[in-house]
């Protein structure tokens, strides 16, 4: 016998919910009305909906807004029925808002109208992390007659999808323009530390390749992001650097108090501690990696450009105990460390995070998977080569180049599938489509079946076979390789990557893009044995392929020859580690201008205390990498962003002005700051 069991006050709320909104829609789908209808609550008593909503009581206001609505005329009902959905939406009543909206649409179409009812169903997309049906909902410009509030709230839907989905330079732009639309100060002043936050996630060869052809709008913005990290150490410098900008730009729209705030969280940066420990491997199985990441941190040291004295660096070996994490970060506090680097293995920074409590903040070399952010310790910072980082960036340059079918081709085990994984989530939010998945084992005679396979080339094969039974004699044939997949993510080490290019021209597939993490070049020219490797492209610590690290990168080759040519990255990691402390001492941590342009990447920090890189590109060009610019994402169909035209400037000096942004606004063939030409999709050649 099946038990039912009593609905919960919770069920109870939504089923009521339901009936509510389906009861009193029914006149909105051309039902009869009820007779001698008799309001609950009229519309003057609508100030009990807000107390309610103030009160907790989500449920008890969205019936009042309902029942107010049953009695109200057309243009007012329509608002109490939008305010219901939106407090159902922001409550994440879901189903709920989705039944009340669905009706909504069966009224008489209306520009207005139809533009409100868009703005919540984008809002419902966002609220289940749907950014693309979002920008689907919002394709179209606002009508003409549209209240300003509704224009403010699409500009931020479609700043938050595309924050959603990676696109900072689309997300800045959609706040350049709701800068256009706010008066008051206190909301420009968020919007404008808003563009700077999602110009700040490009890194310095997008913005280098942005700002020439970025306007004077945006141009200036992205300006202040370089001139906020070339000084990030020197608040001295930077308000000079200000001052000049400034005198270059006196019609930019960036309020005082932006640029101050800019000062502010600047100055906070760049006040490294005294003294900071060190807790490494430098015995036992993990040295050599533990020697290179301190390597790392003595050649970052050595050439700090401070203001001040540079922090005093104390090393503890750990070996090959992580139980002794927390006994030498102890000791590491009571011998003065005011912030701790390391340890570096997942068992010891797992100890720490266990410890519930850290006096001293920690910048740990590793990640802890799949722990909530609200089980670590405030004080927990974690920093690492993730190579899932990686796997997400392969996915976003493929499709901002204009690739949207992959396949994929991974290592058996469970690094091959959690990187892959990563990588598959990643392109999936951007829309992209995964027709075929393959894993290899670490024999190099089943790279070729996997390969054959992969390209459907066993297919051709077979209808060759066929051929021949049905005309009974040998044809000429042509194997053909599959053609609706437009590039391959590759996982491999060199030395399976060196196996691999050959085998994709051999079947066929010459003209087929590679896409790759940096696990495939080992981090020094090797032009015999990377000529195999021509074309792949791949992304990669700056260390290695930013020329700005070269003299760093030949001081530590001169002084640790053999470590430097094992692990380079380790440098680069090492290098970043003792950077990052004077963003993580800072009140707040990452800061308005990040992400720091590291050896390691451009990094920032999430809101569970990760530290996440942005890598350079490179593809193998007569066996040596060669850099590649930035891809930025092409402007969708939406925008109808030009070359020629960029965003109008809003004129502080001419109060006659009262449409701060002149002209079209983006969607429905709005013209948009330009993209730089040079740095648009990639072309279809390997």
């Amino acid at each position: 016998m099946t038990l039912l069991s009593r609905p919960t006050p919770v069920r109870r709320i939504r089923q009521l919910l339901v009936l509510t909104a389906l009861a009193v829609l029914a006149g909105c789908a051309g039902q009869p009305p009820r007779e001698a209808p008799a309001p609950v609550v009229a519309p003057a008593q609508l100030p009990a909906a807000e107390a309610r909503l103030e009160a907790g009581d989500a449920a008890g206001a969205v019936r009042l807004y309902l029942q107010a609505a049953e009695t109200a005329p057309a243009d007012r009902a329509l608002d109490y029925r939008l305010q219901a959905a939106d407090i159902l939406i922001e409550t994440g009543e879901l189903e709920q808002a989705e039944l009340l909206l669905d009706n909504l649409a069966t009224l008489p179409p209306d520009p207005v109208t139809g533009f409100r009812l868009d703005l919540r169903r984008a809002a419902l997309a966002l609220a289940r992390n749907d950014a693309a049906a979002a920008l689907e909902q919002l394709r179209q410009a606002p009508p003409d007659a549209a209240a300003l509030s509704a224009q403010q709230r699409y500009h931020r839907l479609r700043a938050s999808a595309y924050t959603l989905q990676g696109q900072h330079l689309q997300s800045a732009r959609e706040h350049i323009w709701l800068d256009g639309l706010l008066e008051a100060p206190a909301e420009r002043e968020a919007n404008q530390q808003a563009i700077i936050e999602a110009l700040s996630h490009l890194n310095p060869q997008a913005l280098a390749a942005l700002r020439p052809d970025g306007g004077p709008v945006l141009g200036g913005w992205v300006e202040l992001v370089q001139l906020a990290r070339e000084h990030a150490t020197a608040p001295m410098a930077l308000e000079q650097a200000l001052s000049d900008w400034r005198d270059r730009n006196p019609r930019h729209p960036v309020l005082d108090p932006t640029l101050d705030n800019l000062r502010t969280r600047l100055a906070e940066r760049g006040r490294y501690p005294e003294q900071v420990g060190v807790i490494l491997p430098l015995s036992g199985r993990l040295a050599e990696a533990g020697e290179a990441i301190r390597n790392g941190l003595l050649t970052a040291h050595y050439n700090l450009e401070l203001e001040g004295p540079r922090p005093a660096l104390r090393f503890y070996d750990i070996g090959e105990d992580p139980g002794r994490a927390w006994s030498l970060y102890q000791q590491a506090i009571r011998e003065g460390a005011q912030f701790v680097i390391g340890p570096l293995s997942k068992d010891s920074v797992a100890q720490l995070a266990r410890a519930g409590r850290l006096d001293v903040p920690v910048l740990a070399l590793n990640w802890l998977p799949e722990t909530p952010a609200g089980e670590l310790p405030a004080n927990l910072y974690q920093f690492s080569l993730a190579p899932e980082d990686e796997a997400r960036q392969v996915a976003e340059r493929a499709y901002h180049s204009g690739r949207t079918r992959a396949l994929a081709l991974v290592p058996e085990g469970a690094w091959g599938e959690r990187v892959f994984s990563a990588f598959l989530e990643r392109w999936e939010t951007l829309g992209g489509e995964l027709l075929e998945v393959k894993y290899y084992g670490r024999e190099a005679r089943a790279l070729s079946d996997q390969v054959r396979t992969l390209l459907n080339l066993d297919a051709s094969q077979a209808r060759r076979t066929r051929l021949v039974r049905l005309l009974g004699r040998q044809v000429e044939f042509e194997p053909r390789r599959r053609q609706d997949a437009e590039f391959v993510f590759m996982l491999a080490r060199p030395e399976t990557a060196r196996l691999l290019q050959p085998l994709f021209r051999f079947h066929h597939a010459s003209d087929l893009a590679l896409y790759s993490t940096s696990h495939s070049y080992e981090g020094h020219i090797d032009r015999d044995r990377d000529q195999d490797m021509n074309g792949i492209r791949f992304c990669d610590a700056p260390w290695l392929l930013d020329p700005a690290f070269q003299a760093l990168r030949e001081t530590t080759q001169r002084l640790w020859p053999d470590s430097t040519r094992q692990y380079p990255r380790l440098y680069a990691f090492g290098h970043d580690a003792l950077h990052l402390l004077a963003y993580l001492s800072a009140p707040h941590a990452g800061g308005l201008a990040g992400p720091h342009a590291g050896a390691s990447g451009g990094l920032s920090l999430d809101g569970a205390g990760r530290i996440h890189r942005d890598l350079a590109w490179a593809r193998m060009q007569d066996g040596a990498p060669v850099a590649l610019a930035p891809v930025f994402p092409e402007p969708g169909p939406d925008t109808g962003a030009t070359d020629e035209i960029s965003l109008p400037l809003r004129d502080e000096s001419n109060a006659a002005n009262t449409e701060p942004y002149p002209g079209p606004r983006p969607g429905g063939g709005a013209p948009r700051a330009p993209l730089p030409a040079a740095t648009g999709a990639e072309t279809g050649q390997p």
